[in-house]
């Protein structure tokens, strides 16, 4: 029976990280399209790619929000670098800030995002 109950356990645990994946890939995602608007962002066009970069990274911060919080401290890392992402890339669209520093900060939570998609499936 206690064997039984272990299995059901895990069974579980393991249903709950697998339920969370599709967020994080989902926020993975976006923050690979935000990236690529950011690298296409020119004078004729930076407004339209800030603009659609800047809400792909709300969508991927709020989707990481709304994953569990068993992925340990990289969802949390994660969210805080995309915050980061999002100033600068605002900071860019008012020219306060170039847009490799947008770059790099949409990289860094990139990372964070692979990390914690590695420790869902774990």
């Amino acid at each position: 029976m206690n064997v039984l109950r272990i299995l059901f356990i895990g069974f579980v645990f393991a249903a709950t990280v697998q339920a969370d994946q599709p967020r994080i890939i989902e926020a993975h995602n976006r923050l690979e399209k935000a990236l690529k608007h950011v690298l296409s962002s020119t004078d004729t066009n930076s407004k339209n790619h800030i603009d659609k970069a800047i809400v792909d990274l709300e969508i991927a911060k709020t989707s990481l929000e709304n994953a569990q919080k068993n992925k340990g401290s990289h969802t949390h890392v994660a969210i805080k670098k995309i915050e980061a992402a999002i100033k600068e890339v605002e900071f860019m669209k008012q020219n306060l800030s170039n847009r490799d520093t947008a770059i790099a900060q949409i990289k860094s939570a990139l990372k964070e995002v692979e990390e914690a998609k590695r420790a869902g499936t774990r």
